[in-house]
């Protein structure tokens, strides 16, 4: 199954898994430590790298650029949440929000636990086409894995998901680091 740049990016941010207290900003396995972070990943399915930079933290905002998009994303002490994209893709605008914020990952997640995410995007691009969209996806982490990909070797958590599509996917993710592998994806440079 193809990860398209949204889920990158919505899944990239989404996991800080930690079973033991968290006194930053965000779960640490979501890697959202610093202005200045990155990541590269490759697709398996396409010639395609999509590059991700957090270029800015205001209180409790965290904002990440990516090739055509910025996403803004917000933490709490339930976890990490989705709240805006702007796309910008050569010269075809768009901007979508979620409302409420969409909870991209619990603060504290442990093997075995599972849970389920639902929230409603709306997109408008600059011609004038309104969607809303209606999102579920259920989440189980599976086990701890050690994961190798060109940007590196980490131990990491294997997380399951199903979407409402009936689409499935499995996530590695690296404390500190973020999202590491899927089916369709692999970091393939890490910046701090």
């Amino acid at each position: 199954m193809a990860v398209d740049a949204a889920g990158v990016t919505l899944f990239f941010l989404a996991c800080r898994l930690v079973d033991d207290p968290d006194d930053g900003l965000c779960p640490t396995w979501s890697g959202l430590d610093g202005v200045g972070r990155g990541w590269a990943y490759e697709h398996f399915s396409a010639n395609e790298r999509d590059i991700l930079e957090i270029t800015a933290i205001e209180d409790t905002t965290i904002i990440v650029e990516g090739n055509y998009w910025i996403d803004s994303y917000t933490c709490d002490e339930d976890g990490a949440w989705l709240v805006s994209r702007r796309e910008d893709n050569d010269g075809a605008v768009a901007w979508t929000t979620y409302d409420p914020p969409a909870l991209v990952m619990p603060r504290h997640v442990a093997v075995g636990d599972a849970w389920t995410t639902e929230w409603v995007s709306r997109r408008v691009d600059d011609t004038g086409i309104d969607e809303l969209r209606s999102t579920a996806t259920q989440f189980e982490v599976l086990r701890e894995a050690e994961t190798w990909v060109p940007a590196g070797s980490w131990s990491t958590l294997e997380i399951g998901l199903r979407r409402d599509d009936g689409t499935t996917d499995v996530q590695y993710w690296a404390r500190d680091v973020g999202l590491v592998l899927t089916e369709d994806v692999q970091l393939w440079k890490f910046a701090e």
